[in-house]
């Protein structure tokens, strides 16, 4: 978005546009007042001839310009009206092209952030072991680097990352992030300066082949797709069920066994036991 200060000049410019107009507008309507000033000194010259008395030779010379007066008059006022309608198209044109160039230049400062943030993104995948191995190799669609340009961006990767605590050899942090600016937008311009070893139009080609070679788009998807096949090799647990808890028994009361006298079916002989007499005691013999 344009800051403060460039409005500021813009709305500078485009009055510095119209001005020429506005001093025309100006000069003109000083001639218009002139010539009412004038007209008006006529008029006060004709009724007092109407009235009967006499003028002055001078007044009658003046007098007789009055309608060269008026003439001078209309035009003047006519040409005013037009200036002004030039002048106020001319600040509507002026607004429009001031609003047009505002929105060109917000596009290119947006498309230079978009590139900045393309150019970190990939100095920080490159620093990865698998991705450095899939350029060196070529695969999985990634675009076959050598071991030099890797160390092209391994060294512009710390070219462009300042450090809150630096050692005592470097710049402070201000410095190294308005250094780590200047490269970047070096970058994007596409310099013909040197750095690390080698250009800057060389890094925004070796960057730009790296972005365009669709192994991060392609990477990005192979991912999810992957874990998904690992979730579905995986052994799935048993349910886990719940156990209900088992209801107490009720308590039952025995029921009241009931004697019962036997009785028998048939009639039961009595049965004689025999008495033997020993030492005095009298032990039955059964049957």
């Amino acid at each position: 978005m344009p800051s403060a200060s460039s409005a500021k000049l813009e709305k500078q410019a485009s009055s510095e546009a119209i001005e020429p107009i506005k001093q025309g507008i100006l000069i003109v309507d000083h001639k218009i007042r002139n010539l009412v000033k004038k007209k008006g000194r006529l008029d006060t010259y004709r009724e007092i001839q109407k009235s009967g008395k006499e003028l002055e030779k001078d007044q009658k010379q003046s007098l007789l310009k009055y309608d060269e007066v008026c003439q001078n008059l209309a035009f003047a006022q006519d040409l005013s009206k037009q200036l002004n309608t030039i002048a106020q198209d001319a600040v509507k044109q002026q607004k429009k092209k001031e609003k047009k160039e505002a929105y060109e230049r917000e596009q290119q400062e947006t498309a230079k952030v978009k590139e900045i943030l393309i150019i970190q993104d990939v100095l920080a995948s490159m620093g990865n072991d698998t991705v450095r191995e899939d350029f060196l190799a070529g695969r999985n669609r990634a675009v076959q680097l050598t071991e030099t340009e890797l160390q092209y961006l391994d060294e512009l990767f710390t070219e462009v990352s300042p450090k809150r605590e630096p050692e005592e050899d470097q710049p402070s942090f201000q410095e190294q992030a308005q250094n780590a600016a200047k490269h970047l937008l070096s970058i994007v311009d596409g310099k013909d300066k040197e750095i690390v070893g080698t250009k800057y139009s060389t890094l925004r080609e070796l960057i730009e082949k790296i972005n365009n070679s669709g192994y991060f788009d392609y990477s990005a998807t192979q991912e999810p797709a992957l874990q998904e096949a690992v979730e579905e090799a995986a052994p799935e647990e048993p349910p886990v069920v719940e156990t209900l808890a088992e209801p107490e028994p009720e308590e039952i009361e025995p029921e009241p066994v009931q004697s019962a006298t036997f009785q028998p079916s048939a009639p039961v002989d009595p049965v004689v036991v025999p008495v033997v007499e020993t030492a005095g005691l009298y032990i039955s013999q059964r049957p």
